[in-house]
């Protein structure tokens, strides 16, 4: 954490606690860095992608859902995007699948 500090301004929108911090990456590009303890409740940024790749209908749903919140509240839209995330990783971990 010491080193994003440094080097990237934290997110003040985002959680900030002793398991997660986000941080803003000055980009022409939409890009942010999201910093987890591994095992944490929030490490499951890789468990999610993993679904990403093995579906693509998964990855239309999540792409048509960023759509949809595109130019409304980022609040709406992390609340659904959390909502997304926790449907995939619950399908996943009671193996149903996508």
């Amino acid at each position: 954490r010491s080193a994003l500090d440094a080097n990237f301004e934290r997110n003040p929108e985002q959680l900030s606690d002793e398991l997660y911090q986000g941080y803003m990456v000055p980009s022409e590009f939409d890009v942010a860095i999201q910093l987890t303890v591994a095992g944490c409740s929030y490490d499951t940024f890789v468990e999610f992608v993993d679904a990403l790749r093995k579906n693509p209908n998964l990855i239309a749903a999540y792409n048509e859902l960023k759509r949809r919140f595109d130019g409304l509240p980022m609040d709406d839209y992390r609340r659904a995007k959390a909502e997304f995330i926790g449907a995939t990783l619950s399908a996943t971990d009671s193996n149903d699948g996508w």
